[in-house]
């Protein structure tokens, strides 16, 4: 058994390395039953989403405030947390990623309140982006859908080369082409 400070919300691993994040700024480096802090983050912040890159960097997804951010980090350099991605819409909240082998690429899944459609069985939208960067700066995001639907719950990158990944929700998958085409239909 492993003693943390605070309450763990999400689990990545690279090799035998282990990082951790959770509440109150949890983010720690597990290697057997070593664990190494990785004070990179505010006691505030909770991590909702994280990818190891290797055993000291990576993507994250941190509540800070009243703000969902995606950064990437690497504890190694000085200033270990990028700036966070600007997403430029207030009615966005992004709920998770999945990166790439190369670490440079990310599927991240969001939801919107902009959709107050009567006639929609949800009153959130479905939002997709695909985001880029090197490890250590603000991931640059672009809009690949934002729609009506229920809110994706995963998103994948896919080995086919013709296709970058895909997404769930309740009622879809949407498949994310290499061209950053949007298709719900499967052939």
């Amino acid at each position: 058994e492993i003693s943390l400070l605070s309450e763990p919300t999400v689990v990545s691993s690279f090799g035998s390395d282990w990082l951790v994040g959770g509440e109150s700024g949890l983010l720690v480096r597990i290697v057997g039953e070593d664990i190494t802090s990785i004070p990179i983050l505010q006691a505030e912040d909770k991590v909702l989403d994280l990818h190891a890159q290797d055993g000291s960097s990576g993507w994250i997804l941190i509540e800070r405030a009243q703000n969902v951010e995606l950064r990437t980090f690497d504890s190694r350099i000085q200033n270990a947390l990028s700036f966070p991605t600007d997403i430029g819409d207030n009615s966005i909240t992004l709920t998770g990623f999945d990166v790439d082998d190369s670490g440079n690429l990310a599927i991240v899944r969001g939801i919107s309140s902009a959709f107050s459609n009567p006639g929609s069985p949800s009153d959130i939208g479905e939002v997709l982006f695909v985001a880029s960067a090197s490890i250590g700066f603000a991931p640059e995001a672009t809009l690949v859908q934002h729609s009506i639907g229920a809110a994706y719950h995963s998103v994948h990158i896919s080995d086919d080369p013709n296709l970058m990944g895909f997404a769930v929700s309740s009622d879809r998958l949407t498949l994310i082409g290499d061209d950053l085409s949007v298709s719900s239909e499967i052939n």
